[in-house]
């Protein structure tokens, strides 16, 4: 989890030394994303993010947490590390609807956007894989002029 952290800060400074922000006039922007989720792991991505355009594509890792039916001791919860895909649909300003594709995961779910000045956005995301889970996190934009 520290690592997670660590790199989630490194890229939140290239992106301000990038000069993120917002450029409504454009199809597509890189961004990257980081989000804590309610089953004690995280989302972490990067990909471009449609501003003319409602559509949008991450990859990155999730992380997440659950029961190990395989082993010895079938209650052991262990902490796995999945690539993941996300496509994103934007259904109106600020809600978008996702669906992530990861081995042995597919989820689904509905995130809301608040801006916090013209480079970074906060959201907080509803994702159901099988339970309902809740997550809240940072995206940022990456462009240069």
């Amino acid at each position: 989890m520290r690592k997670a952290i660590i790199i989630a800060l490194l890229l939140l400074l290239l992106s301000s030394v990038l000069k993120a922000q917002c450029e409504p006039d454009k199809r597509f922007v890189a961004s990257g994303s980081l989000e804590l989720t309610s089953d004690w792991g995280f989302i972490m991505q990067g990909g471009i993010t449609g501003q003319l355009s409602r559509f949008s594509a991450h990859i990155g890792v999730r992380a997440r947490e659950f029961v190990d039916s395989t082993s010895p001791k079938s209650n052991d919860v262990q902490a796995k590390l999945f690539p993941r895909l996300e496509l994103g649909l934007r259904i109106v300003n600020g809600v978008h609807f996702n669906i992530g594709i990861a081995p042995r995961s597919r989820d689904v779910s509905i995130t809301v956007y608040g801006r916090v000045g013209e480079k970074v956005a906060v959201y907080g995301r509803g994702l159901y894989d099988g339970a309902l889970m809740f997550g809240l996190g940072i995206k940022f934009l990456i462009y240069r002029q």
